[in-house]
């Protein structure tokens, strides 16, 4: 089977690390043929498309009053439908496997092209299709924020003979439900975990680890990982303030992420990391995973954490609930407020469960995010969309 895998940008944030691995298990364990079309040229050993506007209207596109204009929005989309449209005659795919396009700034009429060729299955790491924003904490209820385009999209769709063959995959139970109450409700959606690599299961010393990232052997060491450490939705001003807070007396605080702004010798930043070594490192050095974040998906922070066997302490929240099991991967806060995270945290430090939750930790993650298991409901569902 040929797939078209369609990712802003790919390898990089939640998404195209998760779109990345996706590509990867449906190659390796069925040998589909993978097509990457992305915004930029991809380093991944598959066949690459890059998706760009002409070099006319990237330079009009400086121009913040030129760029606004409804015309301009236009003609970028026609252009990109356009290169896209012959990628698509080239190619010629059985199935076509969209991610996140918004971040690119694509338009959706991308979707409209693509279901002239193939079935579409879009993968849905957030809410953006249905709530014209990324999670819904940031607009009132579905459909609310949802520009002019995405509305037209769906409303062409309800009477195009095409319909039928758009579905959807979500990594959480949590976003199928948000997905179901929209547009969406007339379409397949399925629950589909983003797998973690086998690489992550293997063991490693701990005591090697926190020696190599220059970490004491006598306090317990909390990491916390965020593309954006000041973002608000993953939790930055909580983990502002346990930061400033007596709670670092206690442990060592491990950060991973661009936007610490702490200079603290008790806290260690190390900047942005992409290197997986380094991340497994961390990993199996850190004795729980704090994760603040005020509404997620299925964050891959906290996928990769529980592989490497480290407990995680989380909100219960969007689909962390169905990652996080208290008393064998982590410990769930119901009340959303830094007061009783900072608690529950306390709580940890002061007992020894994080050593004993390890070994539970990493055999819940096995079940959930197996590449195997992975890989055969993706294809399941492609060949489902294909019998239609």
């Amino acid at each position: 089977m040929k797939i078209c895998q369609v990712i802003d940008l790919v390898n990089v944030g939640g998404a195209g690390i998760a779109a990345k691995r996706i590509s990867n298990v449906l190659s390796n364990h069925y040998g589909h043929e993978i097509v990457e079309i992305s915004s930029s040229p991809s380093k991944n050993n598959l066949k690459n498309y890059t998706l760009q506007n002409s070099r006319k209207l990237q330079l009009i596109s400086l121009f913040p009053r030129l760029s606004r204009n409804h015309y301009f929005k236009k003609l970028r989309s026609l252009d990109l439908n356009q290169q896209f449209n012959r990628i698509l005659e080239i190619e010629k795919p059985n199935s076509i496997n969209f991610h996140n396009i918004h971040s690119a700034s694509w338009s959706i009429d991308l979707v409209k092209t693509a279901l002239n060729f193939a079935p579409v299955l879009w993968t849905l790491h957030d809410c953006w299709s249905f709530y014209g924003s990324y999670y819904p904490s940031h607009c009132s209820e579905p459909t609310s924020s949802l520009s002019e385009e995405i509305k037209d999209f769906w409303a062409a769709l309800k009477y195009s003979p095409s319909s039928y063959a758009l579905s959807a995959v979500t990594p959480s139970n949590w976003m199928s439900e948000q997905a179901n109450s929209s547009h969406w409700k007339d379409h397949q959606v399925c629950t589909i975990r983003n797998p973690v690599p086998n690489s992550f299961f293997e063991c490693l010393d701990r005591e090697a680890c926190k020696k190599a990232l220059g970490l004491t052997l006598k306090k317990p060491t909390v990491l916390s990982i965020a593309g954006n450490l000041n973002e608000e939705r993953k939790g930055g001003p909580i983990l502002k303030e346990i930061l400033e807070s007596a709670v670092k007396d206690d442990c060592q605080l491990l950060l991973i992420g661009e936007g610490n702004q702490f200079n603290d010798p008790k806290i260690k930043s190390l900047g942005y990391v992409q290197d997986e070594i380094t991340l497994r490192i961390a990993y199996h050095a850190a004795d729980v995973l704090l994760h603040p974040a005020q509404v997620d998906n299925l964050p891959n922070t906290v996928a990769e954490s529980m592989s490497c066997g480290t407990p995680v302490l989380a909100f219960k929240t969007g689909g962390l609930p169905e990652m996080v099991i208290p008393g064998e991967s982590g410990w769930l806060v119901g009340d959303m407020n830094t007061k009783a995270m900072i608690k529950e945290l306390n709580s940890i430090l002061k007992s020894d469960h994080t050593n004993h939750l390890r070994e539970t930790t990493r055999e819940n993650a096995q079940v959930l995010f197996n590449e195997k298991k992975v890989a055969d409901n993706y294809v399941e569902c492609f060949n489902h969309s294909l019998s239609k």
